[in-house]
């Protein structure tokens, strides 16, 4: 695991498969699911933060890890910044327009 939180998953994509990294950022995790990593992320970092014990740094690496992945990115802030733009887009087509 990398020293930001994230392991180097995508160093793995681009091999002999041909399976590069663009075609799996194409994929976006439920909403539902988002909403409950980027809230139990959040949580967690604030009792980190606050001198949480070793089981909430433990809680937090393993949420962290699990938000990078469905994110597509390797670091806690790109993967809550890039979980809202993809909760903010889920919200935008699922609301009808009014006039």
């Amino acid at each position: 695991m990398d020293a930001d939180g994230c392991d180097r998953w995508d160093d793995a994509l681009d091999g002999p498969n041909g399976l590069a990294l663009e075609a799996v950022m194409n994929l976006m995790a439920h909403p539902s699911l988002l909403r409950e990593l980027v809230e139990r992320c959040e949580t967690l970092r604030r009792h980190a933060v606050s001198g949480g014990s070793p089981e909430v740094a433990r809680r937090l690496e393993d949420a962290t890890y699990t938000l990078c992945v469905v994110t597509g990115t390797r670091q806690l802030d790109a993967a809550l910044f890039v979980a809202r733009r993809q909760l903010a887009d889920a919200m935008t087509r699922r609301l009808p327009f009014h006039r």
